[in-house]
């Protein structure tokens, strides 16, 4: 079984580069492809996370070499609105805000993507995860060896764990993950965690 450790368990004493990368994955249960294809308009006054898009790399048919693509979703159900706290949507302004500089063309600009390469440009998704997540859960494990290192992908099935032992509503959590029906969430993504269900049974 999957932790489902909280956010300030699993990020606890960690504060370097990437943190925010693996917060938003914790917080919103999105997936690597949709962290990678946020833009700064994305992130809704409203205190939302607009998702409308995913950063893949495909093989060109044509030219039999591999691209980056961002375009669309999986399914028409991945297109959401995710609700943030207003913790979280505060870093994320600001990241939103914050210029990247070009020594190239020596000239400071707001790169297209929320999480980018240091040049600003979109993250090839395997580069991301070596760069940046992996060094993360590293450091994270390092300080707290109880908690595993696990993909981004595990990281979602932590949030809709997390969210199901919190008591939310299962059609709720349905629409944050972006699924059409329960089979996914049962499963694959939803681990049973017996003292949790103690406590709700008023069990001693």
């Amino acid at each position: 079984m999957r932790p489902a450790k909280s956010t300030p368990q699993f990020l606890a004493g960690y504060g370097g580069p990437g943190r925010l990368d693996v917060l938003v994955l914790l917080k919103t249960g999105i997936s690597r492809s949709e962290l990678l294809g946020l833009k700064p308009e994305n992130v809704l006054p409203s205190q939302c996370l607009d998702i409308v898009q995913g950063t893949v790399v495909v093989k060109d048919t044509k030219t039999g070499r591999l691209r980056i693509v961002n375009d669309g979703l999986k399914n028409r159900f991945r297109r959401r609105c995710i609700p943030i706290d207003s913790e979280l949507y505060a870093m994320l302004k600001q990241a939103a805000e914050t210029p990247v500089f070009n020594k190239q063309s020596k000239k400071s600009r707001i790169p297209e993507f929320l999480f980018h390469t240091p040049n600003g440009k979109v993250w090839n998704p395997d580069n991301w995860r070596k760069r940046v997540y992996l060094p993360v859960m590293a450091a994270m494990h390092a300080a707290n060896p109880d908690i595993p290192i696990l993909t981004a992908h595990e990281l979602r099935h932590t949030r809709a764990t997390l969210w199901v032992n919190e008591g939310v509503d299962t059609s709720l959590v349905l629409k944050l993950c972006g699924w059409s029906d329960d089979r996914m969430l049962n499963t694959r993504y939803y681990h049973f965690d017996p003292e949790v269900a103690r406590k709700k049974l008023g069990l001693k």
